[in-house]
């Protein structure tokens, strides 16, 4: 039986106006769509985070973060792609670049907002540590999404970055506890500092429980306030 080959053609179109007007963001602009709302409220240039609305009342913020990876030459357990671990004793991340401007993009088509990122060499004078941030409207799920363009990590006093996305909801209680999917099947219910298996809080793993705070997640994580039906 003979087969058959169908191809596409692309033909970019002069009439639509997919322009966009971009400014400096400031605190009250918008993007919206599907009876929702994403509103830019602030951003702190201190600590480099991000402060915004959503429609339903909630506030949360957003900022790039970094685990300096744990490496020992006469360790086999050292941090890889496929084994996450920061240095020991380290509860929190660190500042990973600076936030150096929000832009607010809006035309006939889309609208979103433009976060850049990038921090000077204090010894070579150069731009590193760069990154920029797309955040636009799922018009079906009605969520924001936070899409990290992150440029190469530098190279020299450290033995690697690990390189998180943090977001901090304001006026949120979930119990220490979170979900996230498993392979991009079910959503497994996860505690913080708990493993059915063993005790996270013991002298052996008590330098390391950040660790055991990570999971890998392919499609979704998720919080909920039961008290306030969130």
């Amino acid at each position: 039986m003979p087969r058959s080959v169908k191809l596409l053609k692309l033909v970019y179109n002069e009439k639509i106006d997919n322009s966009a007007k971009q400014a400096e963001a400031i605190s009250g602009n918008r993007i919206s769509g599907n009876e929702t709302y994403l509103m830019f409220n602030k951003a702190d240039k201190k600590d480099s985070s991000i402060t915004f609305n959503m429609s339903d009342d909630k506030t949360f913020e957003f900022n790039l973060k970094y685990w300096p990876s744990y490496v020992q030459l006469d360790n086999c357990q050292n941090s890889g792609a496929y084994d996450f671990r920061p240095i020991d004793n380290l509860f929190e991340p660190l500042p990973y670049s600076h936030l150096n401007k929000v832009i607010y993009s809006k035309g006939k088509i889309s609208e979103k907002f433009i976060l850049f990122f990038s921090k000077t060499n204090k010894r070579t004078k150069k731009e590193e540590k760069k990154a920029i941030v797309h955040v636009t409207l799922d018009q079906e799920l009605k969520v924001a999404k936070f899409d990290v363009d992150l440029d190469t990590t530098p190279g020299g006093h450290l033995d690697g970055y690990e390189v998180v996305a943090q977001f901090k909801a304001h006026d949120f209680d979930n119990n220490a506890t979170f979900y996230t999917d498993s392979n991009g099947l079910e959503m497994q219910k996860r505690i913080l500092n708990y493993r059915s298996y063993y005790d996270v809080t013991e002298m052996y793993y008590a330098h390391q429980n950040i660790t055991a705070n990570y999971y890998p997640v392919n499609s979704a994580i998720s919080l909920k306030d039961s008290t306030k039906k969130m």
